[in-house]
Formats: C-alpha cells, structure tokens, sequence
C-alpha cells in the first residue's frame, strides 16, 4: 500500500505541477486516493517486521501537495472565468 500511495501521490503531485489550471481536478482526486492508500501503508509500516514506512511518509507528503496545488488551480481557474 505504501508504494502505490507513493506512485499516485507523485503522478498527482506531477500533473498539479505541470498545468494547475487545467489538471486541478486530477491531483485533488489523486490526492485523495494517495493519502487514503498512504495512511493504510503507513499504518501496516508500524507493525512489527514489516517495511515501507519511509514510502507511506513520503506518500502523504506528496498527497497533500498534490491536494494544494488542486486547490491553487481552481482558485485560478475561478480567476480566470470571472475576469472574463
């Protein structure tokens, strides 16, 4: 869980990077999905003998930066349509 909560929060975090104003939707979804998946990673990482701690944090890390910039794209997309 640790590792796909990374993946997508990075291809989340990436595309909220890439064009905010057109992909704001697709890293707050991400976002989501990578923080839920992180946190179930993070929380099997505390169990004895089992690994991917680091992966969960830097997961959960990327998901709310992904979630930011989610949210920073829409604020400019809503600029945007009312200067119009």
């Amino acid at each position: 869980m640790a590792v796909s909560g990374f993946v997508v929060s990075l291809v989340g975090a990436i595309l909220g990077l890439l064009s905010p104003i057109l992909f704001y939707l697709l890293p707050l979804a991400l976002g989501a999905v990578g923080l839920v998946l992180s946190g179930i990673g993070w929380a099997r990482a505390r169990q004895p003998g089992r690994s991917g701690k680091g992966l969960a944090i830097a997961g959960v890390v990327l998901a709310v930066i992904a979630i930011i910039l989610g949210i920073v794209g829409a604020v400019a997309l809503n600029d945007v349509v009312e200067t119009l």
